[in-house]
């Protein structure tokens, strides 16, 4: 990587990124510092924020950002996958892609974009649009990272490590090429970007670690031309000579609901209009996507919210529309609840930023250091994580006693808990009780708000354990937990065990709720009034636990040795007693990726559930898009006297037909 000519603007185009051959620095690569693993499968592509200017700064690269479809190409044995950002196989529509990277000798996974290049060598998304296998129109991947190769996950690696291997084992050829950067000048990359008529710059710390399915703050975007990514919503009946459609009827999801952000009607050549007409048509409804009607003037056709467009525009209206929208395309790449308003932030404060942008009465220290060692997360991502969650997260503490569990140095280093915090007093705005335990009374601190949620994190407190009761009624819990833990299964086991409690539960009429541990088991939550014993809790999930033991032997037990149970899941119902405490709902857990202890919907709860995609970088954004599952948690309440009857009637049914 290098500086652009002052004499030659960069990038002349497409063309100018690469040219056919050999990798172009061959040689040995370096693999030192990578973990020697297994190729992964399926991995999530690292995802950049928008900003609004372009910057120059030492130790970032700048790359053109293609207008094409994200990809990634697995080589497995000799074997290529490609596949998009949904997970969708791409071979079959980019069969010369495919073929090109066939020859490679070694394993590999890269990152990077397929586009189709016009008469002037620039790419061109229509074009790309109707790619179905072979095609007039040049098709070309422009590769941007390495995150395996030989035998080596390199997504530890920082990204200058990462584009040098990348430069080594690229097989480069007419459709496959590398996807040239150069380093700090990115204004004047940005200019050549705009003369060139290119979507937009990539800008990209080159000590960053690679994060699967993170939209991260060390790889940003700066686009030469606003664009908006929209779910078509409807369509309006044409004018005149028009045939198919006036207008689409667009809109984004905010809070988990659509939001209107205008029409577009420009943009369309006769064939796209019968393309988009086509496949609408199929997803007509009469109801609104809406939850409040637009006024749009218009009578309008609705359709079931699937298809993504893309549009480009001049700027956004006060209401929040756009101004002079041009229709670019569809996007089969792009899930539709996965659409909102794109936001670009200031590029000076993002680029310098150290440590969360949070006003506390907390004091916040040392917000640079590394926590967690292979994602590259900070103390500072850790608190600035619970500064986002505070609202979704203090209902599951408020009047908890807890037992903090503190890691001072991140999860590489020592860590211990504390429940008594007499000896290290917190501050007089944090709130503490005191409650008899073990003969002795003990200070616990209670965290009812956000400022005190904070001092935790500050404290290294990367998971918040709580009690299942509140101090105000210490002895009667408000809810029973059934606690999944596998040994030696693999998680679709707890997945499976999860839904025959569920099954035994809603036999028995009893409220349930999932959620993942943030490691690798599950828990099942019964809400209960307030009003009864952590025995008669205790005996509630014992019941259910073994009920579903004597359904499924082979898959679950009731054996706490370890070595007594391997192969199943261990189907544990002990949490159930005082002063034990359980992950709370979107707490962290101290382990690798910085999982979440995540609330599910059942309808999420099936093959190919993965408790990592649940992490410190995407649970703030599904909870904005999609809300909180759990949002009727303790509306719920169970009374167990009721419960148990139920039980005991269904255990009399069952001994009087035997």
């Amino acid at each position: 990587m290098g500086r652009p000519s002052p004499h030659r603007p960069l990038p002349r185009g497409p063309a100018a990124s690469s040219a056919p051959g050999p990798p172009a620095h061959p040689g040995r690569p370096d693999f030192r510092g990578a973990v020697r693993a297994p190729l992964p499968r399926g991995v999530k592509p690292m995802l950049a924020t928008l900003v609004d200017r372009p910057f120059d700064r030492r130790g970032w690269a700048f790359e053109v950002k293609w207008d094409g479809y994200r990809t990634l190409a697995e080589i497995r044995n000799g074997r290529v996958r490609l596949y998009s950002r949904r997970g969708n196989d791409q071979n079959e529509r980019f069969p010369t892609v495919a073929e090109a990277l066939r020859g490679s000798s070694r394993d590999a996974l890269f990152d990077g974009e397929i586009v189709a290049l016009n008469s002037r060598g620039r790419p061109d998304f229509q074009k790309l649009q109707n790619a179905r296998g072979p095609s007039e129109a040049p098709i070309v991947y422009y590769v941007f990272d390495v995150l395996y190769a030989a035998g080596h996950d390199l997504r530890g690696l920082p990204l200058r490590r990462r584009r040098a291997i990348l430069e080594r084992v690229l097989p480069v050829s007419p459709s496959v090429r590398l996807s040239e950067a150069v380093e700090r000048a990115g204004r004047a990359f940005f200019r050549a970007a705009e003369r060139s008529g290119l979507e937009g710059v990539l800008a990209k710390n080159l000590s960053s670690p690679y994060l699967p399915g993170v939209r991260s703050l060390d790889w940003l975007k700066i686009k030469t031309r606003k664009r908006q990514e929209a779910v078509i919503a409807g369509f309006t009946a044409p004018r005149g000579s028009r045939q198919f459609f006036g207008s689409l009827v667009l809109g984004v999801y905010t809070d988990g609901e659509m939001v209107y952000i205008g029409r577009v009607g420009t943009g369309f050549g006769q064939g796209r209009l019968e393309d988009v007409y086509g496949k609408m048509r199929t997803l007509v409804t009469d109801r609104c996507p809406f939850p409040r009607r637009p006024r749009i003037g218009l009578p309008v056709t609705w359709v079931e919210p699937r298809l993504v467009g893309e549009v480009e525009f001049a700027e956004w209206t006060a209401e929040g529309r756009m101004r002079q929208p041009v229709f670019v395309g569809l996007r089969d790449d792009k899930e539709a609840r996965d659409v909102r308003r794109e936001r670009a932030r200031p590029a000076s404060g993002t680029v310098e930023k150290r440590g969360p942008d949070v006003e506390t009465r907390a004091s916040l220290t040392h917000l640079d250091k590394v926590f967690w060692p292979e994602a590259g997360f900070t103390k500072g991502d850790l608190v600035e994580y619970y500064a986002r969650m505070a609202r979704w997260i203090l209902p599951y503490l408020k009047d908890r006693p807890e037992t903090l569990n503190r890691h001072p140095d991140g999860i590489a280093g020592k860590s211990f808990f504390q429940k008594d915090v007499t000896r290290t007093p917190p501050p007089p705005w944090v709130e503490t009780v005191k409650i008899a335990s073990g003969g002795r009374e003990l200070e616990y601190l209670v965290c009812q708000d956000r400022d005190t949620l904070l001092y935790l994190a500050n404290l290294g407190c990367i998971e918040i354990n709580v009690w299942n009761s509140t101090f105000r009624q210490p002895d009667s819990p408000d809810y029973a937990v059934l606690d999944f833990d596998p040994v030696g299964t693999p998680f679709a086991s707890v997945v499976e065990a999860v839904l025959a409690a569920r099954t035994s539960l809603d036999e028995f009429g009893l409220p349930a709720f999932c959620k993942t541990s943030g490691g690798k088991g599950m828990h099942v939550y019964v809400p209960l009034l307030p009003r009864f014993s952590h025995e008669q809790a205790r005996e509630l999930a014992h019941l259910v636990c073994l009920l579903v033991h004597r359904r499924h032997p082979r898959l679950t037990s009731l054996r706490r040795n370890p070595d007594e149970r391997k192969g199943r899941v261990y189907l544990d119902y002990l949490q159930n007693r005082r002063e034990a405490t359980m992950a709370a709902p979107y707490a962290l857990r101290p382990r690798e990726g910085a999982p979440i202890s995540t609330p599910l919907a059942w309808k999420e709860v099936g093959p190919g559930l993965d408790p990592l995609d649940f992490n410190i970088r995407t649970v703030p954004e599904r909870l904005a898009d999609r809300g909180d599952p759990w949002a009727d948690l303790f509306e719920k309440r169970l009374d167990l006297n009721e419960a148990l009857a139920r039980f005991e009637k269904w255990r009399r049914r069952r001994a009087s037909s035997l």
